[in-house]
């Protein structure tokens, strides 16, 4: 009697998900199931890239942004130099689809209440080349007044000063034009509290005239002068041609030109990559893009252009949410509406897969395993619209389809699911797909029991999920164990892609075979290889 009960309480083979293995220093996740607990530092990338925004299934926005707050704020004390320099990392690489959890924690970084000396310095000496836009100072000033509490002392008030001096004349103007206000702050508010002193006549003026104090006697800028002309056009003929003279963007015209297919053709001759997806609705709704127009041909060869996108340093995400957004006829706010171009949709499909750049295929046997259960479909991707873990992680699992050789795509949630899912489908066939089913309990130990039942020869199992399984009589690194060791294949790998902010994974951080890394991260195909390979 005794033998049984130590069996079945103290084996290391199989213990039900409800419960913490023996022997392995687990947690309990927020669904009830035992995983693993991230280290910091991976908490603080998964943050990094993901952000809170819209919280998951299980967990609300507010507490998930606190938890990761504090996790912040811990990274900070223990090496703040370290988080500088992920956040230099993170952003500069163009690895997350949104530079506002950046912001945030470089906020806390120039903030004395959180961060010591050395490190504040180091942050401010950062601002310049995270802040690449006036829509990032802006978002960072505001999050050091309304969230840190930094004042603007010396140190500060010089960092933003020389966001505005050490820029040319005419990436400054640009930036004055392009992005006059945002997040409840301007250009006007940022300099009567930094009050740079102008480098130079024309820096002067820029100053005065977002001040709203006109100078006299000093030549414009050119795209400053194209501005004050487009003000007055009197028609969209006249307005097409300031705009091509000058290289104006669409912030810059007034609103009555910005239902012409004369203006948006003109726009979309110097129209950068982020700027033309984004604009894909309007410009086919005003007609400008539709089928066999020189439009839709122009749109099409860029999006096919693989350079050009990865110079662009456009979020393979952000492609992804074009795509969805553009197929679906309609924006998710407002009455704008337009006729679908497939050709458009074709493009967008293929960009995403180009837009991870060169993905080198690892010639080994891997087996996707997706999870589809209830709470990735009930965690929203942030800044995603209406687009969920689930559906993202559909379309991240369509790269290694379309780039290895020996692959199988399967769902899971209690249960194996036969997707018959293939490189060749678009991903909105595979969205679709996916969508299309039921929403169950989660056990993440399914993808190593189908292919230890079925003797699938498999060296690396990829997992998508936010690790918040809960339901099976075995953990998933327990069922790899027991795949390994019935197949043979002692150093079959797992890694697990982690599509939430939380602080778990399935994945065993003592197991030198096991990997965690970040979904929606732009690295991900460059990850895998390395892993898998070495």
């Amino acid at each position: 009697m005794l033998r049984k009960i130590f069996k079945k309480y103290l084996s290391a083979k199989a213990t039900a998900q409800s419960e913490s293995a023996f022997g392995a220093e687990q947690v309990e996740n927020n669904a009830g199931g035992y995983v693993f607990a991230l280290d910091k530092w991976k908490i603080l990338d998964r943050f990094l890239i993901l952000g809170t925004e819209g919280g998951t299934y299980y967990v609300g926005e507010s507490k998930l942004t606190a938890d990761n707050a504090v996790n912040l704020i811990d990274c900070i004390k223990e090496d703040g130099l370290r988080v500088v320099r992920r956040i230099k990392d993170i952003s500069l690489s163009g690895r997350a689809p949104r530079n506002s959890p950046v912001l945030l924690a470089l906020a806390f970084c120039v903030s004395h209440a959180y961060a010591d000396r050395v490190t504040v310095q180091a942050a401010l000496g950062e601002v310049a080349q995270i802040c690449r836009i006036g829509t990032d100072l802006f978002e960072f000033i505001d999050y050091c007044k309304n969230v840190t509490g930094r004042g603007w002392g010396r140190a500060f008030k010089r960092t933003i000063q020389n966001w505005y001096n050490q820029k040319e004349v005419s990436a400054l103007a640009y930036q004055l034009l392009k992005y006059q206000s945002r997040n409840d702050w301007s250009h006007r508010d940022v300099l009567r509290l930094a009050k740079p002193v102008p480098t130079t006549d024309t820096h002067n003026f820029l100053y005065r005239w977002s001040a709203g104090k006109l100078a006299s006697g000093v030549a414009e800028p050119t795209i400053l002068d194209g501005y004050f002309k487009i003000q007055s056009a009197s028609d969209d003929k006249t307005a097409s041609r300031i705009i091509r003279d000058y290289g104006l963007t669409h912030e810059m015209i007034p609103t009555e030109f910005k239902k012409s297919p004369l203006v948006w053709d003109a726009l979309l001759e110097k129209m950068p990559m982020r700027a033309m997806i984004r604009s894909l609705g309007v410009m086919s709704a005003c007609g400008l893009i539709k089928p066999f127009s020189d439009a839709s041909a122009t749109v099409a060869e860029r999006l096919a252009d693989k350079r050009l996108l990865v110079n662009s340093r456009l979020h393979p995400l952000h492609i992804l949410i074009a795509l969805h957004t553009y197929n679906a006829g309609a924006g998710m706010k407002g009455s704008l509406s337009w006729d679908v171009d497939t050709k458009i949709v074709e493009a967008l499909d293929s960009a995403f897969t180009l837009s991870f750049g060169n993905v080198t295929p690892t010639n080994k046997n891997i087996l996707i395993g997706l999870d589809v259960s209830g709470s990735m479909a009930g965690s929203m991707i942030p800044n995603c619209g209406n687009m969920s873990a689930r559906d993202v992680g559909s379309a991240l699992c369509m790269i290694t389809a379309r780039t290895e050789a020996n692959y199988y795509v399967h769902g899971f949630s209690t249960t194996f699911l036969d997707l018959k899912i293939t490189g060749k489908q678009s991903l909105t066939e595979v969205i679709r797909k996916v969508n299309a089913l039921p929403f169950e309990a989660t056990d993440c130990a399914v993808p190593m029991l189908y292919a230890l039942e079925n003797k699938l020869d498999v060296d690396v199992f990829i997992i998508y999920t936010d690790s918040e399984t809960w339901i099976g009589n075995i953990h998933p690194f327990q069922a790899l164990q027991q795949y390994r060791l019935q197949m043979n294949k002692p150093a079959a790998k797992l890694i697990v892609v982690g599509m939430t902010s939380t602080g778990f994974s399935i994945a065993d951080p003592t197991d030198p075979n096991q990997l965690d890394i970040v979904g929606c991260d732009a690295n991900i195909p460059q990850i895998i290889y390395e892993f898998t390979t070495s």
